[in-house]
């Protein structure tokens, strides 16, 4: 039995096998067919062969090669499999030209029968050679390409890892390549998988982007888990926060590579997190240049939102379209291989599958397809209330979240409870589970014991939660995050739970997931009898800065009129602390909006408007900057006379103030910045300025070379410190051939259930 398991991959997997080896080892000029379309051949080649394919022999010429697979271990090749060949390949031999019958096979091959074979193919007139490569040429030309693994990531999840993994790296790794081939085991090479592995060698960064459950997480899973086995990087860290990026990394320390999943917010934009990425982005493109790579995972519509509030000069590499890669761009044979693999890896009973198979057409040419479907469909779990028919099928597809909520509606108490802790601890609930885990107001509506939620995470364990462990840190969270769409849909019919969930939700929790406003996707919503008790343990929090900004934020997108005025005549010393800016820069714009909104409805007292127009002044002339000539709540709340007089102030005194900045950002430049990063706030509110004068018939051509010498200065500063501390990234990944093989008419799920 070879150390790769090839029995395991199915037909189709065994044949796109195939085809990777061949364009790693011919190149792209090898070329997959379709069957039916070739008459008999599964690829074609045309050139030099190579000693590794054709074993030490140096042959050249046509070459047509046919896959062979068996589902089934220890089986013997022989003549009577590919007899029937001999008639299709004597028409290639006598149409083409073919010179060369390749057969590929995860067959056992012995010496005699290869003879055989040989012999028989021989008879063909013009044919001159016949060449059988099975079980243990495979695992030979596997070893030595690991591409081949990078590219086809499933051979780790029906291999034995301790013959493919170096010792010393699977004892240095062992949880972090077991969670490899758990996940590696389904794994489909998609076109998404093999763009994400040439952008993240190529640029040290990649953002994997689409809707819930199209599989982003699956494939930064993939390539962080082969990245450890093959050993190109002395650690993977998998981290939750841009805080934990602060901490891990070390300017000093060895190339690692760091993986954040959903990295501005699960369900919806987690503005606390934004706001901790848009300090630490020049540390991560330090990081990034240093050698470090990094994989992003977010849902489309959260990292639309959050691009819009992310300056282009903070992180320039998020906007490259290369390292953006769109994960649910699949085509319909990658549909089929994803379903094939999750039905023929589950739990499913024989005679299930076996009933399922005739309707998997279906689902993959759904619409709504996803890779978390998917797996739904291969598990027994999501088989509680399915109708196996076109219908059922077509049902199961169109309401996903529905039909998961069917499937957790009719769980008991107990398992129920258990999900809503794991949502309380934002979706990691470290294990060992301790009893403090169980909240005071939690228990109180539950009544439940430490033991028994125990025994309700191991049955759930593979179907509705999974069990993972990095960096020594064990949890429990839930198997997939279109989950949380549902519990909490499920929440918001229930008022006692909302309560429990307000109570034992942390603060950043509760901001990110909850809206008082009725038409809001993936947020729990908190009717106004609610409204007390969400305020009362949001005031419970000891607020720093950035909880005032994503607190004012919240009030601002998450919340109408009624409650603010609602919320001002009940907690009115809260709103006047959170319309001043937190710091000292006018792009946190929220305290402004908040401020602005108080405005529109009275609400807002004079000296505490009078006190916030000085200090948006004070802040305007200490960092020149001109968003208050352009943002439309600051000139709402300062009037058009205060808003002229800064101007004004600005025309008198502008050249100092732009003056003095830019002494203090050449005073604290150090080597981590980005140079043209650094100073691109102060030439865009430059140019604004210019913009402005300009429109005002106030640029006269003494002012304009007062301000083109003080932009000539400042670019030879950003030039001289660019050349100093910075060098260009080396590019070093060409974009590898995507494999495909448009097996027409052979159904793929033929064997899904052997």
């Amino acid at each position: 039995m070879g150390k790769y398991n090839l029995y395991g991959l199915g037909w189709k997997g065994f044949e796109n096998l195939c085809g990777c080896i061949m364009q790693h080892v011919l190149g792209p000029t090898y070329t997959p067919f379709s069957e039916g379309a070739d008459g008999g051949r599964d690829g074609y080649f045309e050139g030099n062969g190579v000693s590794t394919l054709i074993k030490d022999k140096c042959l050249s010429g046509k070459f047509i090669f046919q896959c062979k697979h068996t589902s089934k271990n220890n089986q013997s090749f022989n003549l009577s499999i590919v007899k029937k060949e001999y008639e299709k390949v004597k028409r290639l031999v006598e149409t083409i030209g073919a010179q060369h019958y390749i057969i590929f096979t995860n067959y056992n091959v012995s010496g005699i029968n290869e003879a055989i074979i040989r012999e028989k193919f021989l008879e063909i007139p013009g044919l001159e050679s016949c060449i059988v490569l099975g079980q243990d040429w495979f695992d030979l030309t596997i070893d030595i390409n690991p591409i081949v693994r990078r590219l086809v990531p499933r051979l780790y999840g029906i291999g034995d890892l301790s013959q493919i993994i170096d010792e010393r790296i699977l004892n240095q790794s062992k949880q972090v390549l077991d969670e490899l081939q758990v996940n590696a085991k389904t794994f489909v090479s998609t076109q998404a998988y093999q763009n994400a592995l040439i952008a993240l060698e190529n640029y040290g960064f990649v953002i994997l982007l689409g809707a819930p459950a199209v599989g982003k997480t699956s494939i930064a899973t993939n390539i962080c888990m082969t990245a450890r086995a093959e050993g190109e990087l002395e650690d993977v860290l998998i981290l939750e926060s841009a805080e934990q990026f602060t901490t891990f990394w070390n300017t000093e320390g060895p190339k690692k590579l760091y993986w954040f999943d959903d990295v501005f917010g699960s369900t919806s934009l987690d503005y606390g997190a934004l706001i901790n990425w848009t300090k630490t982005f020049l540390k991560l493109s330090t990081a990034i240049k240093a050698g470090t790579k990094v994989i992003f995972t977010s849902r489309d519509y959260i990292f639309n939102e959050a691009i819009q509030q992310v300056k282009k000069s903070a992180f320039p590499l998020i906007f490259n379209s290369k390292v953006v890669i769109n994960v649910e761009d699949l085509t319909l044979e990658e549909k089929e291989q994803i379903l094939y693999n999750q039905v023929k890896s589950g739990n499913l009973p024989v005679c299930t599958k076996k009933k399922l198979k005739h309707f998997l057409k279906d689902a993959a040419i759904h619409s709504n397809f996803t890779p978390e479907l998917a797996r739904r469909l291969g598990d027994q779990m999501f088989h509680q209330n399915l109708d196996i028919s076109h219908n059922g099928i077509r049902r199961f597809m169109n309401k996903p979240i529905e039909f998961f909520k069917d499937t957790i509606y009719p769980l008991d108490k107990l398992h129920k409870a258990t999900l809503v802790l794991i949502l309380l601890h934002n979706n990691q609930l470290k294990s060992p589970i301790k009893r403090e885990c169980l909240l005071e107001n939690f228990v109180d509506s539950y009544g439940l014991e430490l033991h028994e939620i125990k025994k309700s995470l191991e049955y759930m364990r593979g179907s509705l939660v999974k069990y993972s462990t990095y960096q020594g840190v064990s949890a429990w969270s839930l198997y997939h995050p279109t989950m949380i769409d549902s519990l909490l849909s499920i929440l918001s019919d229930n008022p006692e739970m909302i309560e429990i969930f307000i109570l034992g939700a942390s603060f950043r929790i509760l901001l990110r997931d909850t809206t008082c406003l009725g038409d809001k996707e993936h947020k729990l919503f908190i009717a106004e009898t609610s409204w007390d008790i969400l305020v009362r343990r949001i005031l419970d929090t000891d607020l720093n800065g950035d909880d005032k900004e994503l607190l004012t934020r919240y009030i601002v997108d998450q919340t109408d009129d009624q409650f603010v005025i609602w919320l001002h005549q009940h907690y009115e010393l809260i709103l006047e602390q959170l319309i001043f800016p937190v710091y000292f820069q006018l792009d946190y714009g929220s305290c402004f909006k908040l401020a602005s909104r108080l405005n529109r409805l009275n609400l807002l007292k004079e000296h505490s408007k009078m006190n916030l127009i000085s200090r948006i002044t004070e802040i305007a002339r200490g960092s020149c900057d001109m968003r208050f000539m352009k943002d439309e709540n600051i000139k709402q709340i300062m009037g058009s006379k205060k808003t002229e007089n800064l101007f004004m102030d600005f025309y008198e005194n502008g050249i100092d103030y732009f003056e003095k900045e830019l002494e203090a950002l050449e005073n604290n430049y150090t080597r981590e910045h980005d140079a043209d990063s650094y100073f691109s706030d102060w030439f865009s509110n430059l140019d604004i300025f210019e913009d402005l004068l300009d429109d005002r018939k106030l640029l006269s051509d003494e002012y304009y070379d007062k301000i083109e010498e003080l932009r000539g200065e400042a670019e030879e500063i950003t030039y001289d410190y660019r050349e100093r501390y910075e060098s260009p990234n080396e590019i070093r990944y060409s974009s590898e051939s995507h494999i495909s093989m448009g097996y027409e008419n052979i159904d793929i799920f033929s064997d899904v259930d052997e």
